[in-house]
């Protein structure tokens, strides 16, 4: 599909971001931000919170006949930055010698592997979220069969 027409499907499809939780329109998208020029910043309406979902950050380029979509997805920066300073916390408090949390060698093999859990359960929910969000971009911009790489 041509540049053009994939911007008009996602203005379409994208509601206007929500002020304070409240909707700011009447329709109900899969997807909440801004369509502008050859760029967009969404991410997916849900009704309940969650820390997990990706800020889908895009931009749509001709390539021959094809229109090229580039995405870059990430955590909201509040959330990236409270679970940095959780692993390293941990992690650090694990290694250092003289760690009040962490005394005994396995009080240390402990602190690592909630660390590895609290790492391993933001990657998965955060996947997760990836994924629905990349289900309804894909059936939403594919017009024909895709095209890995």
């Amino acid at each position: 599909m041509s540049t053009e027409h994939a911007l008009r499907l996602l203005q379409e499809n994208v509601e206007p971001p929500r002020k304070f939780g409240w909707p700011t329109s009447t329709k109900r998208g899969y997807f909440e931000g801004k369509v502008a020029g050859g760029r967009f910043k969404i991410n997916r309406v849900i009704n309940v919170p969650n820390s997990f979902l990706p800020i889908v950050e895009g931009r749509l380029r001709r390539d021959g006949f094809a229109t090229v979509v580039t995405l870059t997805m990430r955590l909201v920066w509040p959330v990236m930055v409270v679970w940095f300073g959780i692993v390293v916390f941990l992690f650090w408090n694990s290694i250092v010698a003289d760690s009040r949390m962490a005394v005994s060698l396995s009080a240390r093999v402990a602190v690592l592997a909630v660390t590895a859990f609290l790492y391993l359960m933001a990657s998965v929910c955060f996947a997760i979220e990836v994924r629905l969000a990349m289900k309804r971009l894909l059936s939403l911009l594919c017009s024909g069969p895709t095209r890995s790489g």
